[in-house]
């Protein structure tokens, strides 16, 4: 007969693992194969659970088991503000799956952080700040500034994918770290910013459609320079998503270069633009058809009736696009190819960094790129050239 070997670990830190992960009871004790009753046993300190449920218990919370041997529950990321627009009879706690995110993203982060000591010796603060009091024209610009973004590079670009990885460039380049989260519903969360100073972190949906998580990552850019930090869905309408939302606006599509388009040169009632002007204008900023209408309305172009009306007819236009999409999509990126993807060339960059210093080994390199060892030399390629 098998000796059952009982795991004497403290209630407290079962109860946290489960509550930090996002886990109800319920939900809880079914991943683990076992009953609510004998869970709440477990947390309550009546009884112990065996090594071998404690193991489990480790790959349900996603937590290594030698955290349940710790003397108290740590300290980990504090829990970031919800921005989401979402009514009182929807709103709910973060799903375990954005909560795990969450969790990766401040690891990361840290890690970063230690490995940028490690290999220059200090860690430089940002060199911008914004207040959510300033002219949102105005800080758009400075947006734009500080990532050296210029109207000739912009429409240089030659493609939404493109745009996009030029903006994240631009924004990795201020040591501000950028992800992507491929398992949460957009629903559930659009974006994520870590403000804290140094090595700030964003994190977008890549469900999304490439030129949503442009716009997703000017939000969150901007809520790194404000210094406020939390999980968006970019449709609230608190005073600081609506700040978010138009200083983004303002930095993909400056104000001074809109007005001078063509489109705008021509003299038309407010409600006298068709659809393919606005995609034209989408087209050459690189935004959605949504971004450029509102920008109209802020510059004055359209009334506040037809930007309500088309916004209603691009909503809907933008679920059918999103349904037929996610019906279409097949195949998957080669492993090197999600893992820039996904980290980033920052991270990456400051991985293979230490690495070839010596700083850490590959077996490192592989956590930390969640990445097989032989991909190394096509990850290489993709961040050096």
């Amino acid at each position: 007969m098998v000796e059952r070997v009982e795991a004497i670990v403290k209630r407290e830190l079962l109860a946290w693992a489960r509550k930090s992960a996002g886990f109800d009871l319920l939900v809880a004790a079914k991943k683990m194969g076992t009953t609510e009753e004998r869970l709440l046993s477990w947390e309550a300190g009546e009884r112990h659970p065996t090594i071998t449920q404690l193991r489990k218990m480790g790959e349900v919370y996603k937590r290594p088991i030698a955290v349940f041997y710790l003397p108290v529950p740590p300290k980990g990321f504090d829990p970031i503000k919800d921005f989401r627009h979402i009514s009182e009879k929807e709103r709910q706690e973060y799903s375990p799956t954005l909560l795990l995110e969450i969790r990766r993203a401040y690891s990361r982060r840290e890690s970063a952080i230690e490995l940028y000591k490690d290999l220059e010796g200090t860690v430089p603060p940002s060199k911008l700040q914004i207040k959510i009091s300033d002219e949102t024209e105005a800080a758009g610009t400075k947006v734009r500034e500080f990532l050296g973004i210029t109207n000739e590079k912009q429409m240089l670009w030659s493609d939404d994918r493109h745009s996009f990885n030029g903006w994240r460039a631009a924004i990795e380049n201020k040591d501000i770290l950028v992800f992507q989260a491929s398992r949460i519903p957009l629903k559930e969360m659009r974006g994520f910013s870590i403000s804290k100073s140094p090595i700030p972190a964003i994190v977008v949906n890549i469900q999304d459609a490439v030129v949503a998580r442009t716009f997703t990552l000017l939000h969150e850019l901007t809520h790194v320079l404000i210094g406020k930090e939390g999980v968006c869905d970019l449709t609230g309408d608190a005073e600081i998503e609506v700040f978010c939302n138009a200083v983004a606006g303002a930095a993909l599509v400056p104000r001074d270069s809109l007005l001078v388009q063509p489109e705008l040169q021509q003299k038309r009632a407010a409600s006298g633009w068709v659809d393919e002007e606005m995609s034209s204008l989408a087209h050459r900023y690189k935004v959605s058809r949504e971004v450029i209408l509102r920008r109209l309305l802020t510059v004055g172009r359209i009334s506040a009736a037809f930007y309500k009306t088309k916004s209603a007819q691009y909503k809907e236009l933008r679920k059918k696009h999103a349904l037929i999409t996610k019906q279409r999509k097949s195949g998957f990126a080669p492993p090197d190819r999600k893992a820039v993807s996904s980290f980033g060339k920052l991270f990456s960059r400051l991985v293979l960094n230490s690495y070839h210093h010596e700083k850490i080994t590959a077996s490192d390199v592989s956590d930390l790129l969640s990445v097989k060892i032989n991909y190394l030399p096509k990850i290489e390629m993709a961040i050096f050239g």
